[in-house]
């Protein structure tokens, strides 16, 4: 009898996992076939109009689904990457980044946005100091191949230059701060979990990286929703018309607007780049204007700050956002004064 009651509990734990496992490599698929779909046709922030679904769908739905869904999606990957980076980190701790340079390179070389690197939190707690997790998933966003190409191919040389470096001295300095600022603050535990429960640990034997995706996502769920929702009415409400129609002449104000707007606006996979673009063609807009709101819009956005305070808490968080804002201020004005 208890053997029975037994396999029949093990069966529907593997019937559990299967079926998480083909909704994990569903997710990987959509969005792996969204992003050649979108290159191939040339679809990014300003042209989404080209999108075959956007065609088909009123603008507020369109934009839901983007917000909502999409997001939504994003976050189940980079908790998946999160897990699988674990595992392997136990497996081949040669390759975990030892410091933060090493996290920056290796950062660099991932295309991720911020929402998809924050759940690397999570695997990375436990091994690395809280600079080097910082400056990894402050740099992934920021910076990859495509990212890079774009920069130096669509504004220029000293553009595509000063972002990488500005993405490695915002990296490396928040990082600092933020490891000073945990242990000024009592070395409080950071991430969604500290241990796995022992029911969760017997059904997935410790191992299992498509249910440690799903216990990481449903625990952040509820900030992934909230965050979709305001990055949603941010949209309807237009912050980049209002960038548009500013006055460009005192760089300095421009500066401190632009970075600020950039904080809290969604731009990923190198939108920023295109949507800076015609602004530096046909406007006075400074070299140090653009390296600020590029940093802090791909940095962090209202949608990864409210996750972040899942992942870190509401004080590191806004010591994370403040830092990174300052520090992007007083690179890009030393940028635009020497450049």
């Amino acid at each position: 009898m208890i053997s029975g009651n037994i396999a029949s509990v093990s069966k529907k734990q593997n019937s559990d996992i299967n079926i998480g496992k083909l909704a994990i490599w569903f997710v990987l698929l959509v969005l792996v076939a969204d992003t050649i779909y979108s290159t191939w046709y040339g679809i990014n922030l300003q042209t989404r109009e080209k999108c075959v679904i956007y065609k088909f769908m009123p603008r507020w739905l369109f934009m839901t689904y983007e917000y909502l869904f999409e997001l939504f999606m994003v976050v189940i990957a980079g908790a998946f990457a999160g897990s699988v980076t674990e595992k392997y980190f136990k497996r081949y701790k040669k390759l975990i980044p030892q410091n933060q340079v090493t996290a920056f390179f290796y950062a660099s070389l991932i295309p991720v946005c911020s929402c998809s690197a924050i759940p690397l939190i999570e695997s990375m707690k436990r091994r690395l100091k809280m600079r080097t997790i910082i400056s990894f998933v402050m740099s992934a966003p920021i910076l990859n191949p495509y990212v890079i190409y774009l920069s130096f191919s669509v504004i220029g040389f000293k553009y595509g230059v000063l972002r990488i470096l500005g993405a490695f001295v915002v990296s490396i300095i928040t990082g600092i701060v933020m490891e000073i600022a945990h242990k000024k603050m009592g070395n409080n535990a950071i991430g969604v979990y500290n241990s796995c429960r022992p029911k969760v640990c017997s059904a997935i034997r410790g191992e299992d990286v498509y249910m440690k995706t799903w216990k990481m996502v449903f625990e952040i769920a509820p900030y992934v929703f909230i965050a979709g929702f305001l990055g949603l009415i941010l949209e309807i409400s237009g912050p980049l018309k209002v960038i548009e129609q500013l006055p460009l002449n005192d760089h300095f104000v421009s500066l401190l607007i632009f970075t600020l707007i950039g904080t809290f606006i969604y731009m990923c996979n190198g939108a920023d780049v295109l949507f800076l673009a015609p602004l530096l063609r046909f406007t006075d807009l400074g070299l140090g204007v653009s390296i600020g709101f590029s940093l802090s819009a791909t940095a962090i956005c209202t949608t990864s700050i409210i996750m972040l305070f899942k992942f870190l808490g509401k004080r590191l968080t806004t010591v994370l956002v403040l830092t990174v804002y300052l520090v992007i201020v007083l690179f890009s004005y030393l940028s635009g004064m020497i450049v």
